[in-house]
């Protein structure tokens, strides 16, 4: 996806489309959310067989969202899977 025509087509006044970029920007910090984000859209894991051809495709949907959100938000996704999986540090 070009993210640059995606959002010049989407945002046509290029101040709400500066804003719009700004603020995906301002998730980048925010890990545990975007982990969250990625373990609500089973970005790490194979949810159970969908009961239907159209919960398939609602399943699919949420898990491509969650990993556009996280790659607008310039997080590697495999950071966060560590996030997910790894004990908390404690600092000595």
């Amino acid at each position: 996806m070009n993210i640059v025509a995606w959002l010049k087509g989407a945002w046509k006044q290029p101040g709400h489309r500066a804003q719009v970029i700004t603020e995906y920007a301002a998730l980048m910090p925010m890990r545990h959310v975007l982990a969250d984000i990625a373990l609500r859209g089973a970005v790490f894991s194979v949810p159970p067989p969908p009961a239907d051809l159209f919960q398939a495709g609602v399943n699919e949907g949420r898990r491509q969202m969650a990993l556009e959100t996280i790659r607008l938000a310039g997080t590697d996704p495999a950071v966060l899977q560590q996030l997910c999986f790894e004990p908390v540090r404690k600092d000595p």
